[in-house]
């Protein structure tokens, strides 16, 4: 039986705010659980970046801000996934949290234990 080989992922997360955080938090605990990934980490958007000569990349994960590197990695034909709120219309795709459907909750189990004032900040 042949192993496969290790994935090389690129994370372009900034880790100077919460939800970037976390965002890295969940990787690597998806990678625990199933396998390990070889993973490079960085700045936002990808300005300027050079990855490490012969590094194979099948995949970007990160705040992808920067449509020049979006282009170069399409050329090169490495499928990138977006996880920033700040750029639409770059033609990659996101994923994104459901903002509203988070404040629906919160404020549904806010109104379950009769709280009358309360208010979100974020």
């Amino acid at each position: 039986m042949r192993l496969k080989a290790t994935p090389s992922v690129a994370l372009i997360v900034s880790t100077n705010i919460y939800y970037g955080r976390e965002v890295l938090h969940g990787v690597f605990d998806y990678v625990r659980e199933h396998r390990p990934w070889n993973h490079i980490t960085g700045g936002v958007g990808g300005e300027g970046w050079k990855f490490p000569p012969g590094t194979k990349l099948p995949a970007v994960l990160g705040m992808l801000t920067d449509g020049a590197f979006l282009k170069r990695m399409k050329r090169a034909g490495i499928p990138c996934v977006n996880i920033s709120e700040r750029t639409q219309g770059l033609g990659t795709a996101r994923v994104l949290p459901d903002n509203l459907e988070a404040g629906r909750r919160a404020g549904a189990y806010f109104l379950e234990k009769k709280f009358t004032h309360f208010a979100f900040t974020g």
